[in-house]
């Protein structure tokens, strides 16, 4: 194993920029999975995604239980979709939305202080904690006065990750594409 782990890591500098770091693992026969759930049904994928996190999380607790994984499950983001004609009309580019809000969209340390009774980190939250606080967020100041924000010039709303694995449950045998087109 620890042979197999240094070749990865020594193949890892020729894998694309943008591939998850590989991860080795060891097995056996006991590691195979004996229980399959699956959560579905006619609601809101990110309420199932949520449900099958939580029981996840419930079903790690279990003693004796070495590994849950999720499969097609999509991670909630944010997503800015800029409006063009209002961006232009107000001489806002793309590039100056995105530094704006990659700018404010740190969480880092900012100093620590130290003292002979304490010490203490204090810490630069710039990280958005509700949707609210990032369409609120000044882009640009006119040279009227006036403060140009995120919501003035993008839509920002939540949204699924795009799919990447899609995972089916069938009963009735197998999936024909005519019918995981028509059910998904």
């Amino acid at each position: 194993m620890q042979l197999l782990r240094e070749k990865v890591r020594d193949a890892e500098p020729e894998l694309p920029r943008d591939a998850q770091k590989p991860k080795i693992e060891q097995v056996s026969v006991d590691d195979t999975p004996i229980l399959t759930i699956s959560v579905f049904g006619d609601i809101d994928m990110a309420v199932l995604a949520r449900s099958a996190t939580y029981l996840k999380d419930q079903l790690e607790k279990v003693p004796g239980v070495k590994k849950v994984d999720i499969g097609g499950e999509r991670k909630e983001v944010i997503r800015i979709q800029l409006n063009p004609g209002r961006i232009v009309s107000l001489g806002i580019s793309p590039t100056m939305v995105r530094d704006k809000i990659m700018g404010a969209n740190i969480d880092m340390p900012w100093d620590e202080l130290e003292n002979d009774e304490m010490g203490a980190t204090l810490r630069l939250y710039g990280r958005f904690r509700d949707l609210n606080d990032l369409k609120a967020l000044p882009i640009v100041r006119l040279n009227s006065g006036r403060v140009v924000r995120l919501n003035e010039i993008a839509t920002v709303r939540r949204d699924l990750a795009r799919e990447k694995v899609r995972v089916a449950l069938s009963w009735a045998g197998p999936i024909t594409n005519a019918q995981w087109t028509s059910r998904f």
